[in-house]
């Protein structure tokens, strides 16, 4: 059995392909054949394209100096050590950033081209240099970049400097890793969500067989028409029609005493009051509307705490209230309807300088009366970046208050349509995560809140601007005038009025004591105000100058020796040190040394 007869690769024109293609013909063709002619005319057959354009005219000639001149050409336009570096260098520079287990694997194997190629082509040592092996780590997900500083710590520990060998031998390590078969990130990922899959579905499952029953496993009753064990689960308790407990007429109108008896009498549930299972094993997170305790709302009942609770509190309120007024004006006779007020709010994508693939879609409130820019920790989690803990002071209406947080910087805004990118300055990492903003632009990034184009509208009305962001309106919607309200033409003035509780329905009406103003104090507010009067700082013992120069001898000095010890120099206060001669104390010791010696020489 003979193998198969090796041949080369045709070469088109593609410089990075050269190399591998000038060893394999080479090797196989120009190592093999005796006739200068029938090299050259293997030449032709193994190369295409722009390759073979250029030695065209040369594969019909018959003299012996053909070949010869054919791989000449071939060898100045492709294998020019510097065009091999440019095209090497493109090819990196364009390349994007991994994002997936399998580009990384790719990424990965380009580099051993690239370090293999390093041996023969001299050029591709300027890789070696710190400003290429970063771009090279611009390239690497996010994790693996962080690991990468790990790693490169560590070599600068054992060599003094880290190179794109180095660099190489991780991204290995890290492509074998993100493509490992049972345990790599992508795997596991996949698996956590068939598992949270099939346990959506088994409580959708379980919540249709407990809520509707099963309708394929009943017997169905000619003489009466109809299911026996399905609609005896769909029928009513309380009055045996077709519709759920909760809105049965006849349900409601019993007292809930009444009601918790029925509950018990028939084995409901006291928490989704459906039949078939007891209130400690109900799925359903069912909170009472008016306790907030689990039970149904239809089942709640005052007890004798929450109404004397309920008492007290309206006893306070009637208290505080003052029931004679001097003047009281009727602003508005009929329903008061709610003022809704409009900010600058606007769909923003945010992404980070190092990803900008990654984008997200958020609000940011435009502020001009904030001198500084601040983003939630959801956003900040989801584009996966970290910054430098820091902490920073934050006026407000009610006091001044140091907050620990992160500077994050290389923020990008870009409009909904992704037609214009603005660059935030450093921004802060906590602002007011419980609402559905996750991005405060503030009065230091003039390009993104400066108003392009103003719409002013009438005197009362609210006005629009608009930003490099899409236009926002500012100011009241829906606007009620309470100064100038009339019921039947005419405005209502009395100077003494005695209130009695007539109903306990609300009226609608709107009344503005206009001699009598009352502040609420919150407690809680005046307490942190006055703390702020006696806040005491901490004051940390600082650094001398002579404990900076420890410090810094010891960051530039400090190596590893040949076996594996730490050594690091004198820490002297001067460079240049000039000890004391000691010679006279050595030459007296050596005296001292030699008398004892001849003494001890003399005993017997």
């Amino acid at each position: 059995m003979s193998l198969p007869t090796p041949t080369p690769p045709v070469f088109s024109g593609n410089i990075l392909a050269y190399p591998k293609w000038t060893l394999a013909f080479d090797a196989l063709i120009d190592g093999e054949a005796v006739n200068p002619a029938h090299t050259l005319y293997y030449l032709g057959e193994y190369t295409s394209g722009q390759a073979q354009k250029m030695i065209d005219g040369l594969l019909g000639l018959q003299s012996d100096d053909a070949y010869k001149r054919a791989r000449q050409i071939l060898q100045e336009r492709f294998g020019d050590p510097y065009n091999i570096y440019q095209a090497y260098n493109e090819r990196l520079k364009s390349w994007p950033v991994c994002s997936k287990a399998s580009e990384l694997q790719e990424f990965s194997d380009f580099l051993v081209t690239v370090q293999e190629t390093m041996k023969t082509v001299k050029h591709l040592k300027d890789f070696d240099t710190f400003s290429a092996v970063q771009d090279l780590v611009v390239r690497l997900p996010p994790y693996y970049s962080k690991k990468w500083l790990q790693s490169a710590k560590a070599v600068e520990l054992v060599k003094g400097k880290y190179d794109f060998n180095d660099l190489v031998d991780f991204v290995q390590k890290a492509a074998k890793d993100a493509t490992h078969p049972v345990f790599s990130h992508e795997v596991l990922l996949s698996k956590r969500k068939e598992l949270l899959k099939d346990k959506k579905q088994e409580d959708k499952n379980s919540y249709h067989k407990r809520k509707f029953g099963s309708f394929n496993t009943s017997k169905y009753n000619e003489s009466s028409g109809h299911s026996d064990k399905n609609i005896n689960e769909l029928m009513c308790p309380a009055c045996r029609k077709p519709h759920k407990l909760e809105n049965c007429d006849i349900f409601l109108k019993k007292s809930v005493k009444e009601r918790s008896e029925l509950a018990k009498s028939k084995g409901l549930c006291f928490l989704c009051l459906c039949h078939g299972h007891m209130a400690r094993s109900c799925k359903e997170s069912i909170r009472c509307q008016t306790c907030k305790k689990p039970h149904a709302t239809l089942l709640h009942f005052e007890s004798k705490e929450s109404k004397n609770g309920n008492k007290k509190e309206n006893e306070e309120s009637s208290k505080e209230k003052p029931k004679v007024a001097n003047r009281v004006v009727v602003c508005h006779s009929n329903d008061c309807n709610e003022v809704t007020t409009s900010s600058l709010i606007l769909p923003v994508w945010i992404c980070h300088k190092d990803n900008p693939e990654k984008k997200i879609m958020t609000y940011a409130v435009l502020d001009d009366q904030s001198d500084t820019c601040f983003v939630t920790d959801s956003v900040c989690d989801q584009l996966e970046i970290e910054g430098p803990e820091t902490v920073i002071e934050l006026g407000t209406m009610h006091a001044v208050e140091d907050i620990r947080t992160q500077k994050i910087s290389g923020l990008i805004v870009s409009s909904e349509d992704k037609s214009v990118d603005v660059p935030l300055p450093k921004a802060y990492s906590q602002y007011r995560d419980d609402l559905g903003i996750g991005l405060l632009i503030g009065n230091n990034c003039v390009e993104a809140i400066k108003p392009r184009d103003v719409i002013p509208g009438k005197p009362q009305d609210p006005y629009a601007t608009r930003t490099v962001f899409g236009w926002g309106l500012i100011g009241v919607t829906n606007p009620v005038d309470h100064r100038e309200c009339q019921s039947d033409g005419t405005r209502i003035h009395c100077h003494r009025v005695t209130t009695k509780d007539i109903t306990t329905q609300s009226t609608g009406s709107t009344f503005v004591e206009q001699t009598q103003v009352k502040e609420v104090l919150n407690p809680h507010e005046v307490l942190k105000m006055f703390e702020q009067d006696f806040s005491e700082k901490k004051r940390e013992k600082p650094m001398s100058l002579e404990d900076r120069m420890f410090l810094d001898i010891t960051k530039r000095e400090i190596h590893v020796t040949d076996d594996g010890h730490y050594e690091l120099p004198l820490p002297f206060r001067n460079d240049k040190v000039e000890l004391p001669s000691n010679r006279k104390l050595a030459e007296s010791s050596h005296v001292c040394a030699s008398v004892n010696n001849v003494n001890i020489a003399s005993l017997p």
